[in-house]
C-alpha cells in the first residue's frame, strides 16, 4: 500500500475526539484539514513540493496529534510534536 494511502488508513482507524487548535486571540476552532493543506499549499508556492507530499504532510501532522492524544493545539505552534 503506497504510503499515502496508509497514512489515511491510520487516520480513520484513529479519528475520534474532535481536534481544536487554540487562536491567539483566544478563540478553539475545530481542526480543519482543508485550511491546513490550504496554508502549507501558499508557504510552498515557490517551491518545488508536489500537492500529493503537502497532503501527506498533513495527514502526518494530524496522525502525530491524535498518537500523542492531544485534543487541542497553540495556532502556529511548530513542530516536533
Amino acid at each position: 500500500m503506497p504510503r499515502l494511502q496508509q497514512a489515511f488508513h491510520h487516520l480513520r482507524a484513529r479519528r475520534g475526539a474532535p481536534l481544536y487548535v487554540l487562536k491567539k486571540d483566544g478563540r478553539r476552532e475545530e481542526f480543519s484539514r482543508p485550511k491546513l493543506l490550504s496554508g502549507l499549499v501558499m508557504a510552498s508556492k515557490k517551491t518545488r513540493l508536489a500537492p500529493a507530499n503537502l497532503e501527506l504532510m498533513v495527514a502526518e501532522i494530524e496522525n502525530a496529534l491524535r498518537s500523542q492524544n492531544i485534543s487541542e493545539i497553540r495556532a502556529g505552534r511548530s513542530a516536533p510534536w
